[in-house]
């Protein structure tokens, strides 16, 4: 995707798929490290996603097991009630996208990895980046860390805060109902422009950046 990649190195939390910069930045930066030895952060893109609903922002939840006896890593959190949270999230997903115009050509890979047994939040959430990359055309070169990372001066850490995007805006499912929404999950790009959200320009709004 276009869009301004930084050339520093970038430390970023693991979200579930995460927007078309996040992404970008995921697949097109030199120097990548995905943090799971972060605490991990609730009611955050770690464990939601964002969808284009119709009325609005939809946003979908991967529930999670807490441990009330420690504070847990991004890498240690396990899903709750995992097969069951995973169909309804699936079907929210169909519902709000079965009618876009390049549906039918990710959906089966997508739904086969809802149908995947993850224990591991991590696990899931890796395994849908990876998705994403693929279909973008990526070559997957960010690295993982199990343990936290130390920010080092010229680090660019993302970890508490990740910037709002602009994008060109392009035709979304329901463009009759509501204008259009910026920042939702990379699905919804690759859903509405199929191939073209290859070269879709995406960038970072270096003010206001808003707290996960």
């Amino acid at each position: 995707m276009g869009t301004n990649v930084p050339d520093s190195k970038i430390i970023l939390p693991l979200f579930c798929g995460g927007n078309a910069l996040y992404i970008a930045w995921m697949g097109g930066a030199k120097d990548v490290v995905i943090d799971l030895g972060e605490h991990f952060v609730k009611q955050s893109l770690r464990n939601r996603m964002l969808l284009d609903g119709p009325n609005g922002i939809l946003t979908i939840t991967f529930p999670v097991a807490s441990n009330p006896a420690k504070r847990e890593s991004s890498g240690e959190v396990r899903l709750y009630d995992e097969k069951r949270w995973k169909q309804q999230n699936w079907k929210s997903i169909c519902s709000c996208y079965g009618s876009a115009p390049y549906f039918v050509d990710y959906s089966q890979d997508l739904q086969s990895l809802f149908e995947k047994k993850h224990n591991l939040l991590a696990l899931f959430n890796i395994e849908l980046c990876e998705l994403l990359l693929q279909w973008l055309g990526y070559n997957s070169s960010f690295t993982i860390s199990q343990t936290y990372v130390e920010s080092k001066d010229g680090d660019l850490d993302y970890r508490i805060s990740f910037p709002p995007m602009r994008s060109n805006p392009y035709l979304q499912v329901f463009s009759d109902r509501h204008r259009f929404i910026e920042g939702l999950s990379i699905l919804d790009l690759l859903f509405n422009l199929g191939p073209a959200a290859k070269n879709h320009s995406v960038v970072a709004l270096p003010d206001n950046a808003r707290e996960l």
